[in-house]
């Protein structure tokens, strides 16, 4: 019998616009705009697709823009050899520009580049 309570919060957070909020912050910091999410998430399913380059095309420009999760793609690309040669230092370089904007992801990159 507690589906109305449910109902009323959902609603609640809906108007309120908590739910978007929360969808838009999931993974990223509050400071990249839409659109810079947007193209991150585009260059994430050229690199899925093994088209690295055309992903590498979009992530340098906002890295450098200071973009969290582009660095931390761009550092992710650096670590792996993703369309780039491996090179740990620009890997971590990149992580830790990520990581100084608060990005986990890059944190935990971090942390396993120190490991090896």
């Amino acid at each position: 019998m507690r589906r109305p309570q449910y109902a009323a919060i959902a609603l609640l957070l809906i108007l309120t616009g908590a739910v978007g909020s929360l969808v838009a912050c999931a993974d990223q910091p509050p400071t990249e705009s839409r659109e810079a999410t947007n193209v991150v998430i585009q260059a994430r399913e050229f690199t899925n697709r093994g088209e690295y380059e055309r992903a590498l095309r979009l992530l340098r420009p906002l890295a450098v823009q200071g973009v969290a999760s582009a660095q931390f793609a761009l550092g992710s690309a650096y670590a792996n050899g993703s369309g780039v040669v491996k090179d740990e230092t620009q890997a971590v370089a990149w992580y830790q520009k990520a990581a100084d904007q608060g990005h986990q992801f890059a944190m935990v990159g971090l942390k396993r580049l120190e490991g090896k």
